[in-house]
């Protein structure tokens, strides 16, 4: 599970997976988009305040024998186009133009 504690709707993040070997080495390295662990939901949503999403990550196992793993969160940054792709779903009546398919 991952869950935003932030006070603000936020994107979802990227998460990313290391593997490791028993002496502390990377044998493996994920970096999953949140097309990759949404299902059902809106990819233009954002991540509620205090919500709480349950996921699940496909890995391949590594051929290395693993004995831990690291796993990192990276915030997305907006853009001033999603943002205008948001409003314009909202308004969709108003836009003249339909730049966000």
């Amino acid at each position: 599970d991952i869950k935003n504690t932030a006070p603000t709707e936020q994107d979802y993040p990227v998460i990313t997976l290391i593997l490791m070997s028993e002496s502390g080495d990377k044998v493996a390295y994920g970096r999953f988009e949140k097309e990759d662990y949404l299902n059902n939901i809106n990819l233009n949503s954002l991540f509620k305040k205090n919500s709480t999403l349950s996921i699940h990550l496909n890995i391949v196992s590594p051929q290395q024998s693993v004995s831990g793993y690291e796993i990192g969160f990276i915030k997305q940054q907006r853009s001033v186009f999603s943002d205008f792709c948001q409003w314009q779903q909202k308004y969709a009546s108003l836009a003249i133009l339909n730049l966000c398919k």
